[in-house]
């Protein structure tokens, strides 16, 4: 898979964990600059798809130096060319994440701009709470997504492929010209339909089985691993 920088016209990058040092952290790398850099001199188009806030997808992508679309709250919202898109309609009730919370969650500093989505954190590391959380959520109607950082409950019809699938559109591209790069549970849909695809090398198993490319580093370097060996790296800048 070298050389094909003629066949991938857009980057499809998650962020924690994948532009991030490492899976886990939140810290973004030096080698995320670099990969901003080397797609910019490319000519790849780049969506970032997250499952942050749109405020802060959008901060993440204007210090990088990214100026293509931005895909937020797992699909659910995303700007395109300046105008805000909703992808997901309305918000999950409150009486369901309180019920969510009680299980042993707290809410992410996120949530209160957030437009259709609720962010939770498990306080400490029981056995089997977000599978029992996932199922009460999903028997009321509403999605459950696990990200590895938090569990995220969304309306029906998000999703990361979703939302990324709606930009592809909106700017003329195909699943088929789309490198995707990702590290988690709720990237796998994206890395499954893309014509290219990776996981940095800590990823989750889960993303690792859906990639074409695993790296041999973790986080944002491999990321930037991916990229150079399919795109041509001789150009990417040192991190």
């Amino acid at each position: 898979m070298r050389g094909l920088a003629g066949s991938v016209r857009v980057a499809a990058l998650d962020i924690d964990g994948t532009l991030t040092e490492r899976r886990g952290a939140a810290r973004l790398d030096g080698c995320s600059i670099a990969v901003a850099r080397l797609l910019n001199e490319l000519g790849v188009t780049s969506i970032l798809m997250t499952g942050n806030s749109l405020p802060v997808a959008r901060g993440v992508a204007v210090y990088l130096g990214l100026e293509g679309p931005v895909v937020a709250e797992n699909g659910c919202v995303a700007v395109v060319g300046g105008e805000r898109v909703h992808i997901c309609s309305g918000k999950p009730p409150e009486g369901l994440v309180r019920r969510i919370m009680e299980l042993g969650f707290r809410p992410s500093w996120q949530n209160e701009y957030r437009y259709h989505e609720y962010s939770l954190i498990p306080v400490k590391a029981a056995p089997g709470i977000v599978e029992r959380a996932s199922a009460i959520v999903e028997g009321e109607g509403y999605r459950a997504i696990w990200s590895g950082y938090a569990l995220h409950i969304q309306p029906p019809g998000g999703g990361k492929a979703r939302g990324v699938g709606e930009v592809l559109a909106r700017i003329g591209a195909g699943w088929s010209e789309v490198l995707a790069i990702g590290d988690g549970e709720n990237d796998v849909e994206v890395l499954a339909r893309a014509g290219y695809s990776g996981a940095p090398g800590d990823a989750a198993e889960q993303a690792k089985r859906a990639a074409k490319i695993v790296a041999r580093s973790p986080g944002a370097r491999g990321t930037l691993e991916i990229i150079q060996r399919v795109l041509g790296g001789a150009r990417a800048p040192a991190c």
